[in-house]
């Protein structure tokens, strides 16, 4: 009798909401609110918690919200503002009401412990204004997330720093794990803090002039405890929002990317940012490099570690923005990640979170590996001993899962999921890969000289020819999965598609056998292709597709089916990658904030655009 499949899916988006989201690598803002402008929480990653610790506010108060009074008279901001994006990920908005314009934006300059959030006020009007401008917060309590988000219990503390005129937001379970601090670089601001100190208002009371305009910064910095994040506002003050401002937006445009189709660069800059700071993170307590799946709690794995979702998906787009923060992700992976070769998911510290084998993730290291040297990588970052012993520890674990066939065998499945056979010919490639990778460092380094990965690479290049190919109502085609005695799956899973076969080099786009595979996979023949409509592709039994990672992989592939202005068309997650679109409508419909899917995600839409992209996209 077969084992009953035990699944994790993921459940369908009910009543979905867009948000708007920025950071930096040391600050998360997943949760800005397009109606107002509020923020709903602050996060950020600790290396103590093992996930992320989040200032929330309160249903009906969020952390933080901008407010506006003229002549006397509140204006009510909801629904009446108009946003865009700067540099493709500094979330601005505009206000207009009567002789009012007010603009806002969020930043996080990269480098720095904090953010800005700056308002700035015009008056196009004949006659002066009194006005109160600022914004008005409150700390309702401090969660933790690793997947799912809970309270954190213990005696929070806040204050006001009168030496560092900062309100302080002091997260306490015990000895202090994490601090939020607010203030200003306004002098004249007023700081008003309710008892018990978890409220707050900052506000600015002037005369404007005709024509005049005046600008206010809240500027919030986070750090391991109170006088830490306090005295980081005022590093801040120092830096002046201006410089901030110019760095942040030079910073994205040196490297965004652009092909002359606005959707498009959208598209690609969008998600490339969006994976570069949400797919991995700086600790507050240790900073420490911490890679994780999405550090947005929307996602329903957050703040936990995958090889595949960071080596295979979310690092070849890292390579297009930062090749030193691709080294550190390489590092942190090699370090900490390897007590656990092939685990499922692993805590942020290295610790098993989720067990259960996986091929594909064990091979993922090694892919990197070669894809960061031949990005034109630092290669002395071989000379780095936990590559070298990471390596060693992969191929032991990788030895003990080849079997007398020539083939490979996992637990489970690039989807997570448990396998009806053991041999997937997806993990397979992606095995053959690593071992012509092993085989071009052993022929620099000598480290293995009693091996030879170059007839290891082919005796399984062929025993995948011989055992992973299966009749199919098109023709031969590759299998999904297989036991090594004649039995075989007709699948695909979006996670680890066979269409990716052609872009890890196992065989070339034409290859008869691939064009069959990939026919299937979008036909009617598969049972999981989905309903038609204006957005299509194939899911798995993790959920109905289309996904944007199977998508993705088409990108890749070269199918003519997709294009990028298609892709460019779907909503997601308010322009943010997610696991799966509605098929009509093109909004997520699982895996919101999904950070690791939106690097490849950017990586399929740059590969597609060839020669007609270059670096240093427009504002």
């Amino acid at each position: 009798m077969e084992k009953t499949k035990f699944l994790t899916v993921p459940e369908p988006v009910k009543d979905y909401r867009p948000y708007h989201l920025t950071g930096n690598e040391y600050v998360s803002l997943p949760l800005i609110m397009p109606e107002n402008g509020a923020i709903e929480s602050v996060n950020v990653l600790s290396t103590r918690a093992l996930g992320l610790l989040e200032f929330a506010g309160a249903p009906s108060r969020p952390l933080l919200r901008p407010f506006l009074a003229v002549n006397g008279a509140a204006l009510t901001l909801n629904g009446m503002l108009e946003w865009d994006y700067r540099n493709h990920w500094v979330p601005a908005f505009q206000f207009k009401d009567g002789n009012i314009t007010l603009m806002g934006e969020i930043f996080a300059p990269p480098g720095v412990k904090g953010f800005v959030y700056r308002l700035s006020l015009l008056n196009t009007g004949t006659y002066p204004l009194e006005f109160s401008l600022g914004w008005e917060g409150e700390w309702e309590e401090t969660r933790l997330t690793v997947f799912n988000s809970r309270p954190v219990t213990g005696a929070s503390r806040s204050y006001y720093s009168g030496w560092t005129k900062s309100m302080v937001w002091e997260c306490r379970p015990g000895l202090p794990a994490a601090a939020l601090a607010l203030g200003s670089d306004d002098i004249e601001a007023y700081l008003d803090v309710s008892p018990p100190g978890f409220r707050f208002t900052l506000r600015r009371e002037h005369t404007l002039a005709p024509g005049a305009s005046f600008d206010l910064s809240l500027l919030a910095a986070v750090n391991a405890e109170g006088d830490g994040a306090a005295t980081t506002v005022v590093h801040l003050r120092r830096l002046g929002w201006r410089r901030m401002r110019e760095d942040t937006l030079a910073w994205l445009k040196s490297r965004s990317y652009t092909c002359g189709r606005p959707a498009v660069d959208r598209l690609l800059n969008r998600n490339l940012f969006f994976n570069c700071f949400y797919s991995v993170g700086t600790t507050v307590d240790t900073e420490e490099c911490a890679p994780v799946t999405s550090r947005s709690p929307r996602y329903y794995v957050s703040a936990a570690f995958w090889a595949r979702d960071t080596f295979l998906w979310s690092f070849p787009a890292l390579l297009l923005v930062d090749l030193a923060r691709a080294r550190d992700v390489l590092l942190a992976g090699y370090h900490r990640h390897l007590k656990h070769p092939g685990g499922h998911s692993q805590y942020i510290n290295g610790s098993l979170l989720y067990p259960g084998f996986e091929l594909d993730q064990l091979a993922a290291y090694v892919l990197a590996l070669g894809r960061y040297l031949d990005a034109g990588g630092d290669p002395g970052i071989l000379s780095e001993d936990p590559v070298r012993r990471g390596l060693d520890s992969i191929l032991q674990e990788l030895d003990r899962h080849r079997t007398p066939y020539g083939l490979y065998e996992t637990f489970l499945d690039p989807a997570d999921d448990p396998v009806t056979y053991p041999f997937l010919v997806y993990d397979q490639v992606l095995v053959w890969k690593a071992l012509t990778i092993l085989d071009t460092i052993n022929q620099e380094r000598g480290w293995w000289p009693h091996r030879d990965f170059a007839s290891e690479a082919e005796a399984l290049r062929q025993a995948v020819w011989a055992h992973g190919v299966a009749e199919g109502p098109f023709g031969p085609m590759f299998a999904w999965a297989v036991d090594g005695i004649g039995h075989y799956e007709l699948y695909d899973s979006p996670p680890g598609s066979l269409m990716l076969l052609p872009y890890y080099g196992f065989c070339p786009r034409d290859e008869q056998v691939f064009l069959n595979t990939a026919r299937w996979i979008h036909s009617p023949a598969n049972p999981y292709q989905g309903k038609e409509g204006r957005f299509t592709g194939p899911g798995c039994t993790h959920a109905p597709g289309p996904w944007v990672l199977g998508m993705s992989a088409a990108l890749l592939a070269g199918s003519p089916e997709l294009t990028t202005d298609s892709l460019a068309a779907a909503p997601m997650d308010n322009g943010f990658a997610c696991e799966t679109l509605d098929p009509d409508t093109g909004f997520a419909r699982t895996g919101l904030a999904f950070a690791t899917c939106a690097g490849f995600l950017a990586t399929a839409v740059h590969h597609a655009m060839g020669s007609r992209i270059h670096q240093g996209g427009e504002s």
